[in-house]
């Protein structure tokens, strides 16, 4: 009884090897096994005139493979592409998407025939390597039918990763062996093993891992958070919004839009493993503060400057239309926070010859500009300190053109 047990042990060790093995080791084991003399002979034999060859190489329904050398990158174990009435798989490798058969009553015939042991032995080992193969080949197609039946609406909006949905190993294990009833058993180990380090790309051209795919419910109920708290960062951009989301309108927001039901305090724990504050917090974190109000935007030239800017003391800043700046932490348009005691004066100096922040120059030269400004009668230096220090905690790093600390 305990060799059985050790023999079994060994076999599922070999096997969670194999199907951990990478894609090009893996085309490399399969073109060693197509060359083999034995699997040619066995594909070949015939034993009678109406029949011939004891192997039979069949393809996995709606599948298809690359026949020759693909370009993909080392990690990409297929493409998924649409068909009139369903999804492609098409694998890097046509191997891949591959069964083969072996009729074992022809296989007996063969077996008699030869009387070399060690040819009978070469034999069995080839078939215990096309039993892997198969194996591998079998687990990894289900696991993919799988992922496209539960994230079909991802495939079909465009990649939009707010389509996923909350999908777990059970999941797809419950389902492929409720739909693939005969054949291997797939368990949520052996879905682990075959999708680690791999790849799809999909029909709109996009790479994403495999893990990907799979998410909990509360994954996903993080990025909806954080989509809503994104647009309440652009609201305070734009001065829209007068308050921050409270854990409760955060709730709501994502019922309404994307019909996720979520409680306050499921909310509220996320948002804390996000390192996100609360809202009472996030009111003077944000780039502007929500309870700072600007002047609404002007052109940004000597005539503008001259009719539109107050001859008062404030801060202003500068951003560019039509131009997203990249910072570590997100998109902007602002590539300037400044301050002055008289605004008007201080405007044109970064327009004309005398001005010395040539990255100013440079953007208003390329680039369509606008300011606007906030009246500061008194401590304009500290209210310039505290947005400066405000859009660092917003976007990772200064605006483009703060070459000094203020």
């Amino acid at each position: 009884m305990k060799d059985i047990d050790h023999k079994l042990l060994v076999k599922k060790i070999i096997l969670s090897r194999f199907l951990e093995m990478p894609l090009e080791k893996y085309e490399d084991y399969i073109e060693s096994l197509k060359i083999s003399p034995v699997f040619i002979k066995l594909c070949n034999w015939k034993y009678d005139k109406r029949n011939r060859g004891i192997i039979k190489i069949i393809n996995f329904p709606k599948t298809t493979g690359n026949s020759g050398e693909c370009n993909w990158p080392k990690n990409i174990l297929a493409e998924v592409i649409a068909g009139r009435d369903c999804y492609l798989i098409n694998y890097r490798n046509g191997w891949f998407a591959k069964k083969i058969e072996v009729n074992q009553s022809r296989l007996s015939r063969f077996l008699e025939s030869e009387k070399s042991t060690n040819k009978k032995q070469t034999i069995k080992d080839l078939l215990a390597k096309i039993r892997l193969v198969n194996i591998r080949n079998s687990i990894t197609y289900k696991i993919l039918r799988g992922i496209i039946y539960f994230q079909k609406d991802f495939f079909i909006n465009r990649d939009d990763p707010y389509s996923l949905k909350a999908l777990s190993f059970l999941d797809v294990n419950k389902w492929v062996n409720y739909n693939f009833k005969n054949g291997v058993y797939v368990d949520n180990s052996r879905i682990s093993r075959t999708i680690n380090g791999k790849s799809i790309i999909t029909r709109y051209g996009n790479e994403i891992e495999l893990k990907k795919l799979f998410s909990s419910s509360r994954d996903i109920k993080k990025k909806y958070i954080k989509k809503i708290l994104h647009l309440e960062r652009i609201g305070v951009d734009k001065c829209i919004l007068k308050a921050a989301y409270t854990d409760r309108e955060i709730a709501k927001k994502i019922k309404v839009t994307y019909g996720i039901d979520i409680s306050r305090r499921i909310v509220g724990c996320c948002r804390k493993e996000l390192g996100i504050a609360s809202s009472y917090r996030r009111v003077n974190t944000y780039y502007s503060p929500i309870n700072f109000y600007y002047s609404r935007f002007f052109p940004f030239n000597n005539k503008s400057v001259k009719k539109n800017a107050p001859q008062k003391s404030g801060v202003y800043e500068l951003s560019a239309t039509g131009l997203e700046i990249k910072y570590l932490k997100g998109k902007s348009k602002i590539f300037y926070i400044g301050s002055a005691k008289n605004i008007r004066k201080r405007l044109p100096e970064h327009l004309g010859s005398s001005g010395r922040n040539g990255g100013i120059k440079n953007f208003y030269k390329c680039h369509s500009c606008l300011f606007r400004y906030k009246l500061c009668p008194e401590d304009w230096n500290k209210t310039e300190k505290e947005l400066y220090n405000n859009f660092i905690t917003t976007f990772g790093e200064a605006p483009k053109c703060n070459n000094i600390r203020p």
